[in-house]
């Protein structure tokens, strides 16, 4: 078999759950492309899906052990590890590598992960241009620093630029949320919902925010409803994913996981899936 056919063969397994044997035909796939740093993540990213963090190891210490000398290659696979939750990895490949905006936001989203929130602030006041992605996470920097203010301001302002994107929508909630404002955020979330019911964006807000709240059941029926209007809808899948295992499901926790694995190589809500399943 050859190694695509060998890789389509177990996400098929994965999708489907059959993952008793994944490990050691992943592992195969690793020891036949050393290499190959593309391969070495992808079998990196499915043995996360399957929560083979043992495994994940060895072959991430493959990358680290042979890095790629190609700048933007390299840059590719940190965000690729960064991505796994493999933090240290990634940040170590980003040595030597030239200070620009793309570099600096790697960084920032290292560092974060380490929770070196000082460094990851420091990170972001580098980025010359800024994306929506980079405020976003600077804001949850400001509210793991305790500025609750400064976050409060910069969520208000990306909201009234940006209305009815869900990832400004969840930060704002996010923030209300982590000041201590539930009843605020409740009202924010029902405000949107009212817009529209049907909505996959308002319902997977809904259920961000009652999964936030421990409102485990009600969360799972949101997040259901948004995925049921859009299949492809990440921020919903995770959050029913994580009320699967809290209901005693991680298998079925674990092909949601895969799932966004699909759609999105690497996802960072496949490890926080995964992770959940393991405690």
């Amino acid at each position: 078999m050859d190694r695509s056919s060998a890789f389509d063969a177990v996400k098929a397994d994965i999708a489907k759950g059959n993952t008793a044997d994944a490990g050691p035909r992943i592992l195969m796939i690793a020891s036949e492309n050393p290499g190959d740093t593309i391969v070495l993540l992808t079998c990196a990213s499915l043995l996360t899906a399957v929560g083979l963090s043992a495994e994940r190891a060895e072959v991430v210490s493959m990358i680290a052990g042979n890095p790629p000398k190609d700048p933007g290659l390299r840059l590719e696979v940190s965000a690729g590890l960064r991505g796994l939750g493999e933090f240290g990895a990634a940040l170590k490949l980003l040595e030597g590598l030239p200070d620009d905006d793309a570099v600096a936001r790697e960084r920032m989203e290292d560092l974060y992960g380490l929770n070196d929130f000082a460094g990851a602030h420091a990170a972001y006041s580098v980025i010359k241009n800024p994306k929506a992605g980079d405020e976003i996470r600077c804001i949850d920097i400001m509210c793991s620093l305790k500025d609750f203010k400064g976050a409060d301001a910069e969520s208000i302002a990306m909201l009234a630029g940006a209305p009815d994107d869900y990832d400004v929508l969840r930060c704002r909630c996010s923030v209300l949320l982590r000041s201590g404002r539930q009843k605020e955020a409740e009202r924010f979330v029902k405000d949107y919902l009212k817009k529209d019911k049907k909505s996959a964006d308002a319902n997977a807000l809904a259920s961000y925010f009652l999964y936030m709240c421990n409102k485990v059941s009600a969360a799972g029926g949101y997040a259901s409803k948004a995925v049921q209007t859009d299949g492809r809808h990440v921020g919903a899948m995770e959050i029913l994913a994580l009320c699967l295992v809290e209901k005693g499901k991680p298998k079925e926790a674990r092909i949601v996981a895969g799932a966004i694995n699909e759609i999105v190589p690497g996802h960072p809500a496949v490890v926080r899936i995964i992770e959940s399943c393991r405690e």
